[in-house]
C-alpha cells in the first residue's frame, strides 16, 4: 500500500510539473505527461480529477506538445475514468468560457460515454443535458463563451434527445450558435449517431505511441535517403599506386589495368 501511494504521489508530481513546464527539444519527454496519467488511471480514480481539469485548461498549442493526434482520441478516456462520480465538475467545466474548444468536446464525449455506459446515470446525465443546452441557449450573441465548433459536437452527443432537448437544440441552431459545416442543418443532425467507445488503458497507448514512433522513423529514414540520393556524386580519380575499389588488396594497375 506505501508503494502504490508512494507511485501515486511521484505521478502526481510529474503531472504538475509537466502541466507547468515544457521540455526542450528532447523528443523522448514528449510522452512523459501522457503516460503519467494513464499510469495514475490504472492505479486510482479517487480525488485526482483536479489533474484532469488542470490539463484541460492547459492552451491549445501546450495540449498539442504533449499529446498531439492523441488528445482527441483518447482524453475523453481520462475524464471518464475520474470523473464518472463527479460529473456536476464536468458540467461545470462545460459552462467555462476559457477552455480549448477540443478540451470541452473531450468533456461532452465523456458525458456522452458515461451515458452509454451506466444505465444508472441517464437520467442524471440527460438532465444536464438539458441544463447545459438551456444555460448556452441564454448566453448573449457577443458572448465570448460561444464556441461554435464546440456546440456541433456537444449536441451531436445528445442521445436520444427529449421534445424539450430538441426545441431546445433548435434554438441553438436559430440563433447561429452551431457550426452547421460540422454536422449539418438541424434536421441533419438526427442522422448522426455516435458510437460507444472503448476505454483506453496505458497499454493501448503505448501500443499507438510505438507505432507512431516507427512511422516518424519510417519518414525521417526516407528523407535521409532522399536527400542523399540528391546530392551530387563526386568521382576521385583512382591512381595505379592506389588500392584497387574492388577489395582485392592489390594496387590498382595491377589488379584492374
Amino acid at each position: 500500500m506505501l508503494e502504490k501511494s508512494s507511485l501515486i504521489l511521484d505521478l502526481q508530481n510529474i503531472i504538475n510539473f509537466c502541466n507547468e513546464d515544457l521540455f526542450d527539444s528532447d523528443e523522448n519527454s514528449y510522452n512523459a505527461l501522457v503516460y503519467a496519467l494513464f499510469l495514475l488511471k490504472e492505479c486510482t480514480n479517487q480525488g485526482q480529477l483536479r489533474l484532469i481539469m488542470d490539463t484541460l485548461n492547459l492552451d491549445d498549442d501546450t495540449i498539442d506538445y504533449w499529446f498531439g493526434d492523441l488528445f482527441t482520441e483518447y482524453f475523453w478516456s481520462l475524464v471518464y475514468h475520474f470523473g464518472i462520480d463527479q460529473i456536476d465538475e464536468l458540467v461545470n467545466f462545460l459552462k467555462q468560457e476559457e477552455p480549448y474548444t477540443f478540451c470541452k468536446e473531450q468533456v461532452a464525449l465523456a458525458l456522452y460515454q458515461i451515458y452509454l455506459k451506466n444505465p444508472d446515470k441517464r437520467e442524471v446525465i440527460s438532465n444536464y443535458w438539458t441544463e447545459l443546452l438551456t444555460y448556452y441557449n441564454e448566453l448573449p450573441s457577443d458572448s465570448d463563451s460561444i464556441d461554435d465548433t464546440y456546440f456541433a459536437f456537444f449536441v451531436c452527443y445528445i442521445t436520444e434527445p427529449t421534445e424539450h432537448q430538441k426545441t431546445l437544440i433548435k434554438g441553438l441552431y436559430d440563433k447561429d450558435y452551431i457550426d452547421e459545416m460540422m454536422n449539418g442543418t438541424y434536421e441533419d443532425l438526427f442522422e448522426i449517431i455516435e458510437e460507444e467507445r472503448d476505454l483506453v488503458s496505458i497499454f493501448d497507448i503505448n501500443e499507438d505511441s510505438l507505432e507512431y514512433q516507427k512511422e516518424v522513423d519510417k519518414e525521417l529514414n526516407n528523407k535521409i535517403l532522399a536527400d542523399l540520393l540528391k546530392k551530387p556524386q563526386t568521382t576521385k580519380k583512382i591512381g595505379r599506386n592506389d588500392p584497387c575499389p574492388c577489395g582485392s588488396g592489390l594496387k590498382y594497375k595491377k589488379c584492374c589495368l
